[in-house]
């Protein structure tokens, strides 16, 4: 969606309501393992004294797999965002939003938010256990039985030895 940047300062007060949604391609996130319907936006942009202020919320939901056992899970969002609307910025690039021209792409605006805000990775709950090392079973479930004594792989060719 095009934001008129130019329409908007051109009137002192005047306020822009958007509220649409966003059908994302699955390459603009991370992985394959993560699935991205849509993305609801839903904000204004206001012309206060001159300053051309973006105020929007983005939510939605992601499927993908737990990223230490594997199981799918499914989580909702709701992240909120404040840009200020310049020509160039003399507070650097991470405050404001530089336009060149009279228009702002707020899809791309908010993608690239929601990529700063969003989890690298994404766990079925903070005391996921995992996989085991060894077998591969989900300890999530229950101890597989696997003797995880770990030994120094200097001393690997002793054990072979001794069996």
């Amino acid at each position: 969606m095009l934001l008129n940047v130019k329409r908007l300062l051109a009137e002192e007060g005047l306020r822009l309501p958007f509220d649409y949604t966003l059908q994302v391609p699955q390459s603009e996130f991370y992985g394959d393992d993560d699935r991205l319907a849509s993305l609801h936006i839903v904000g204004e942009a206001v012309n206060r004294a001159q300053i051309a202020e973006l105020h929007f919320a983005v939510s939605g939901r992601v499927e993908t797999v737990c990223d230490r056992c594997l199981d799918p899970i499914s989580r909702a969002f709701e992240y909120r965002y404040t840009h200020t609307l310049v020509k160039e910025s003399p507070n650097g690039p991470d405050e404001d939003i530089i336009v060149d021209g009279d228009a702002v792409h707020l899809d791309q605006v908010a993608i690239t938010d929601l990529r700063l805000d969003f989890p690298l990775k994404f766990l079925c709950r903070e005391d996921c256990k995992g996989l085991c090392p060894l077998c591969g079973a989900n300890l999530n479930q229950g101890d597989c039985g696997c003797d995880k004594r770990q030994i120094d792989p200097r001393l690997e060719a002793l054990k072979e030895l001794l069996q």
